[in-house]
């Protein structure tokens, strides 16, 4: 059943991450702002921080411990395939960005607000978090090696795998939490500012990234891939986990499904346009390929969550 009131509100939530978008766009049409400079500062600094303080806040235990290990092996998973099959239509180095996009999502930038919107309580949203560090250990391990092999040697990637500050950060924030190690009270305003404004900057610098665009050409066989990996082969995928472990396995809860359906639903992940800039690899193609994404999950989302998702994992909200 369609809930109207549900859609609109879940829209209105999501609206402001495309209003961003557009600061970001006329910023980069009337400014002249370095995007490169922007991508390191996120990459080195900003996102090291936010993932320090995300991981440092969580409880340790065997079945949270187990969840992040899930959402690795599930973008690894769609990655490697989307890999092996691109490989077939794709003879340069597209397929490496588009397997690193296929096996990621936005969940900082995208699900977060979302999240919030869907007035998840704390278990979930911890529960989502924990989903979100299973993405970075993705992202930083054999996304990351998958994205860079071709542009540089196996021994250049590995090299640069380990210089990887986000890394050493989730490991950090991991030691923190096993030995209930906590931020100062007095950093926590900061911490959360800091996190606000990776999202700002992650979403200004696609839409700076966008109007920085020389060539606005639309590759057909890379937005098909994107929408068809990201919004049916995913949601399908994540689903048949959920139904698996709810009538067999049966080790997580309904809140912990409804923190794998939402990451599953939105839309790539906003680090693969960083990436690009970082490795100096078509940034023009990949803020294209992110563009399409986004805008495709601005409806996407929330009439998904309204037509499905609603009744089946939503039921105890009140909107």
């Amino acid at each position: 059943m369609f809930q109207a009131s549900l859609f609109f509100t879940l829209f209105l939530k999501i609206l402001p991450i495309y209003m961003i978008i557009f600061i970001g766009y006329l910023s980069g049409k009337c400014l002249k702002i370095d995007k490169n400079t922007i991508s390191e500062i996120l990459f080195y600094i900003i996102n090291p921080l936010v993932v320090l303080y995300g991981v440092s806040r969580i409880d340790v235990s065997l079945q949270v411990a187990f969840l992040p290990i899930l959402i690795l092996c599930i973008g690894s998973v769609m990655s490697l395939m989307v890999y092996y099959i691109s490989s077939f239509v794709f003879k340069d180095n597209t397929k490496n960005i588009l397997a690193f996009s296929s096996g990621s999502t936005s969940m900082g930038y995208f699900g977060l607000p979302i999240a919030v919107a869907l007035q998840f309580d704390e278990h979930t949203i911890s529960a989502y978090i924990v989903c979100y560090i299973g993405m970075l250990l993705f992202e930083n391990s054999l996304g990351f090696y998958i994205a860079a092999n071709g542009i540089y040697t196996k021994k250049e990637c590995l090299f640069k795998l380990f210089k990887i500050p986000s890394s050493y950060a989730m490991l950090l924030g991991f030691i923190l939490s096993i030995f209930d190690v906590h931020i100062p009270h007095f950093l926590s305003d900061c911490m959360v500012s800091i996190r606000g404004t990776f999202v700002t900057l992650g979403m200004m610098l696609l839409g700076i990234c966008i109007a920085q665009i020389t060539n606005f050409k639309i590759d057909w066989k890379i937005a098909f891939t994107t929408i068809m990996v990201k919004y049916i082969l995913w949601p399908l995928f994540v689903l048949s986990i959920v139904l698996l472990d709810k009538y067999i396995i049966k080790i997580y809860d309904e809140k912990i499904y409804k923190a794998l359906i939402l990451l599953a639903i939105i839309p790539v992940s906003g680090s693969s346009i960083i990436l690009a800039n970082i490795l100096n690899y078509k940034p023009d193609r990949v803020a294209l390929l992110l563009f399409i994404s986004v805008t495709v999950g601005l409806f996407y989302v929330p009439l998904v969550i309204s037509l499905f998702f609603a009744k089946l994992f939503f039921l105890s909200m009140h909107i």
